[in-house]
């Protein structure tokens, strides 16, 4: 059994045009089956509502029944106005969760949440958090489900709201996916960048070596290869004592931030045995700490002395004095050159320079070339995780609809990779920069005979991995300006247009896959003859998807007369059986007008609602044992009689 995801402990309601103005309508629910009755137009539907403005879930509503539901959170300015808030209005709702009691308000006046926690009885302090998130509950009218019904792609995102699949979470890391792929890609284009320079370098590094030999041919080349060979050691040798010389300073930095701090004495007392104990032991550490640190300042002179003593010898050396000669011999060389008018004698040094320094920039290219391929491999592996991650979500809603409808004899609902054809050709456009239209036939449409996305419907032999990578390289190969790609679109334009596009833009189409759909099939009869739900009539349609909604979950379940467009039987079969199995692990407020629902769905929690000067108020509330709550329902809902009548027969045959 799933762990309840809490409960909804009451709806309060004050200062709405029709509930709560002179005292609060105050709904006290209980943590199984809650029911809500009464005539047309006493306000059950609007509590229920309001219920949802106050948890944050008026962004479930379909857009096509948006316009219907505007009256509920919309204020009312006059008598005629269909608006059903005040300015004042103020919804509370009380939740409990995880052992803790949690109360949310909004408020008209300035459209505010607020959420306290109880901390200690009758003691209420502000609570943080995302209230859709923190206070999980599923609320469904009769029309939300038809909707789902009629648009099974909708009903994706229920699918994608169980914790199970987890689609927040999913979506963060394929952001995160999508961010690194296009920075390694981006990266990568950078090295290229840098890489052009590369020939022009090359052709550099050629004329100074021209240049260089002609003074190395005039007689002199000993001398000057001498003298260069003798710079580059100098040079080695200077680069070796660069990475040793600051030792010494190093090794002093840290000798001065070996020593501990003092111990902060306000918290201690001399005179106490435990304290002077610990005053001895810190004494002792920064003694040894001191001795330390009086070590590496000696360390740090014998570096010092070291240094010196390099600086002493390194003159001596034969080296150094092959180095000096050298130099002697090149700056004589020079003179002669400037006495026989041979040149401009400081060229050769110059040009030394220049080639060192252009072999240094190549050596660098070879190591841009290895960051290059390093940046490809990285940026390759990334595609092949935002595949593998664009395949897990498919695998987790399939999972999820295997394990929660394994046995339902009124529905089957499979997920179709990359199925949704109805966002492709906007998604597809957006992505190309092509949102207001044209290019129709090279662009194409899902189901079409010409263009790019005819490619996703096109060859039922190939797997629409292979389909949508097929449009992917289609598109690449007019960008690279292919011949073949290029000659097959219809529209010149088109093919200026795609080459236009950014490689950020070309790098984005990599990353993008159709996303799913939902094929939905009800059952004619005993979970036989399974048929497409766009076949089925309202009452079909909505049973469906009631036996979906029915099925899983642990959070609060809120139902607006579920009961409509369905026969007797299936509020019987469909209805009534799982209200009395899901009441058992999760908590349900029904709004409804079949008697059935209530008395056989056996109501721990009964809510009767009147119209009374011109409010609506509570009649009644308890539980099917009250006499008061039994005269209700055969008074305000037809077949009451009946459905009590029908209780008796099934507790009796249960206790015979």
């Amino acid at each position: 059994m799933s762990t309840v995801l809490g409960a909804v402990q009451s709806i309060v309601v004050d200062d709405a045009k029709y509930l709560g103005r002179g005292q609060s309508l105050s709904c006290q629910l209980n943590p199984w089956l809650n029911t809500i009755i009464g005539g047309r137009g006493t306000g059950k539907s609007t509590s229920l509502e309001f219920l949802r403005i106050a948890l944050k879930r008026k962004g479930e509503i379909p857009k096509s029944l948006e316009k219907e539901f505007t009256k509920y959170s919309q204020t009312s300015k006059d008598r005629q106005d269909e608006g059903l808030l005040k300015d004042s209005t103020k919804i509370t709702v009380g939740f409990r969760k995880d052992g803790g009691r949690f109360r949310i308000t909004w408020s008209n006046t300035d459209d505010i949440y607020d959420i306290e926690e109880e901390t200690a009885p009758g003691v209420w302090c502000a609570s943080e958090g995302d209230i859709a998130q923190r206070f999980p509950v599923r609320i469904y009218s009769q029309k939300q489900i038809f909707e789902l019904a009629k648009h099974p792609q909708a009903l994706l995102q229920v699918v994608d709201d169980a914790p199970v699949v987890n689609h927040r979470d999913w979506q963060l890391k394929w952001d995160e996916l999508v961010s690194k792929y296009l920075s390694l890609r981006a990266q990568e284009r950078e090295v290229q960048a840098g890489l052009q320079e590369e020939s022009v370098t090359k052709g550099q590094l050629e004329d100074v070596k021209r240049k260089l030999d002609v003074f190395e041919k005039a007689g002199h080349a000993d001398v000057l290869k001498g003298y260069q060979l003798r710079q580059n050691q100098s040079k080695a040798m200077d680069s070796w004592v660069t990475t040793w010389e600051g030792s010494a300073e190093q090794v002093r930095d840290i000798s001065r931030s070996l020593l501990p701090a003092e111990l902060d004495l306000q918290y201690f007392d001399i005179g106490n045995t435990d304290d002077k104990e610990l005053f001895d032991t810190v004494k002792g550490i920064r003694a040894t700490f001191e001795k330390l640190q009086i070590e590496m300042n000696s360390i740090a002179q014998r570096i010092d002395d070291v240094k010196n003593s390099w600086n002493q010898a390194r003159s001596d050396l034969g080296i150094s004095k092959r180095i000096t000669a050298a130099s002697q011999e090149y700056t004589g060389l020079l003179g002669q050159l400037s006495a026989a008018d041979a040149g401009d004698p400081s060229a050769y040094g110059v040009l030394v320079k220049q080639r060192q320094d252009f072999e240094d920039k190549l050596k660098g290219f070879d190591k841009k070339r290895e960051t290059l391929t390093q940046h490809q491999k990285s940026a390759e592996e990334y595609l092949v995780k935002l595949h593998e991650h664009r395949a897990l979500i498919t695998k987790l809603r399939e999972d999820f609809l295997k394990d929660t409808l394994v046995g339902n004899s009124y529905v089957q609902i499979n997920v179709i990779p990359f199925g949704n054809k109805l966002t492709v050709e906007e998604e597809f456009r957006n992505l190309i920069g092509r949102s207001s239209g044209g290019f129709d036939r090279d662009i194409g449409v899902v189901d079409g005979d010409e263009g790019l996305l005819a490619y996703l419907t096109q060859d039922q032999s190939k797997t629409m991995d292979d389909k949508i990578e097929k449009l992917k390289s289609s598109l690449l190969a007019i960008h690279e300006n292919d011949t073949i790609a290029v000659d097959s679109c219809k529209d010149r334009r088109f093919v200026s247009h795609i080459q236009g596009l950014t490689p950020e833009q070309i790098d984005r189409i990599q990353c993008w896959f159709p996303g799913d759909s939902l094929d939905i099939r009800y059952s004619l009869k005993n979970g036989e003859s399974f048929k497409p739900v766009e076949q089925g009539s309202p009452g079909q349609k909505t049973a469906a998807l009631l036996a979906f909604i029915l099925s899983y979950g642990n959070e609060p379940l809120v139902l607006d007369q579920p009961e409509d467009d369905l026969d007797n039987h299936l509020i019987y079969d469909l209805i009534v059986t799982q209200l009395r199995e899901i009441k058992q692990k999760r908590q349900v407020l029904v709004v409804t007008h079949n008697a059935n629902i209530v008395v056989n769905g056996d109501a721990e929690n009964v809510i009767a609602l009147d119209i009374r000067s011109g409010q609506t108020r509570i009649v009644t509330q308890g539980g099917l044992q009250e006499p008061s709550i039994r005269d209700e329902i055969c008074r305000v809902m037809e077949g009451g009689r009946e459905a009590f009548t029908q209780r008796y027969k099934r507790i009796n045959a249960v206790i015979t």
